[in-house]
């Protein structure tokens, strides 16, 4: 290197911090491929450069971490980063995604303009390379019949769809986001929501005449006797705080790595009666998504809802739908 060349980061332009690490390597592990991009990572290669983290909230906006593949040693080779307001920031319902970046390594015999076109020919295969940047600029002062008015409509229901689509995560997200999706769920129901209280609660449905608390997990695993304890935990660290009656709703997505229709709610006699005896109630975020197709097709009413809280129910089961399948 000639002194006085410039050392340049190419990933500063990222509104986000990003870790990475320029030792390289061969092991790629085929298994970590995400099927949105199968058919690039189709073989093993060389790789130069590896990810050890990113993400986090910038400015109102959470950027989502997400890795397409990995290396034998769990560092991703390539990443995805999804753009959504943060936490706290949101307003009313759900935001569609924002935007979407990715950062993706250029295989040997690869040519970056024929990795583009195959990128937006799997990836965005409804746009039409051959008109971009064909049409003139003064186009854009003309409308055709009905344009705007379709435009509104299809803004709409992209809107519409982005909300409903999103109810999947009930069925196999964690963390913040299995939250996010899970108070979402309940005001839909037609339920008020206090979010989280950090240390004290995950969340609080209001009720008239109580206030339930929430622990709000994800778990590849059962049902474990630590979390309903963690939820008798902020049913006594709110009873001070309230004149109502408190009790307590663990919403789990519990064995969230397999198949809804092939999980079962198994609690030994031990968790029955530690629900039973404190008048705690479990519901699982397969349940949920139950609830809220139930009252997409009428079939369950918020009252019903509400009248399972208030019921003796340890574990709650919305009868009115079919079973997922």
């Amino acid at each position: 290197m000639f002194a006085g060349t410039p050392v340049l980061n190419f990933l500063n332009w990222l509104p986000f911090e990003i870790e990475a690490e320029d030792s390289g390597g061969q092991s790629v592990d085929a298994d970590s491929v995400t099927d949105e991009w199968s058919w690039y990572f189709q073989d093993q290669f060389d790789w130069d450069l590896s990810f050890l983290s990113g993400g986090g909230d910038a400015e109102g906006v959470r950027f989502r971490f997400e890795s397409l593949v990995d290396n034998g040693y769990r560092q991703a080779l390539a990443l995805k980063f999804t753009a959504n307001q943060a936490r706290g920031a949101r307003t009313t319902g759900l935001a569609p995604e924002w935007g979407t970046i990715y950062l993706i390594p250029l295989l040997d015999g690869r040519g970056f303009q024929d990795f583009s076109y195959q990128v937006m020919d799997e990836l965005y295969p409804d746009v039409d390379l051959n008109t971009v940047g064909r049409q003139p600029d003064w186009l854009g002062d003309y409308q055709a019949p009905r344009e705007e008015e379709l435009e509104a409509e299809i803004e709409r229901l992209q809107r519409e769809l982005a909300h409903a689509q999103a109810y999947k995560q009930l069925l196999w997200e964690q963390g913040d986001e299995l939250e996010e999706i899970v108070y979402i769920a309940l005001q839909d129901a037609g339920l008020t929501i206090e979010e989280e209280v950090p240390g004290r609660r995950d969340g609080a449905i209001d009720l008239a005449d109580r206030k339930v608390m929430l622990e709000i997990t994800g778990t590849t695993g059962g049902i474990k006797e630590s979390k309903l304890r963690q939820l008798q935990t902020w049913v006594d660290n709110n009873q001070n705080d309230y004149d109502e009656e408190i009790t307590g709703l663990l919403v789990i997505n519990h064995q969230r790595d397999r198949n809804p229709s092939e999980r079962r709610v198994q609690l030994d006699e031990q968790r029955e009666a530690y629900l039973d005896s404190r008048g705690l109630q479990l519901i699982t975020t397969p349940e949920l998504f139950k609830m809220v197709t139930g009252i997409s097709m009428g079939d369950i009413s918020e009252d019903d809802v509400q009248a399972k809280l208030r019921s003796d129910e340890g574990i709650i089961v919305f009868n009115e739908t079919e079973e997922l399948s």
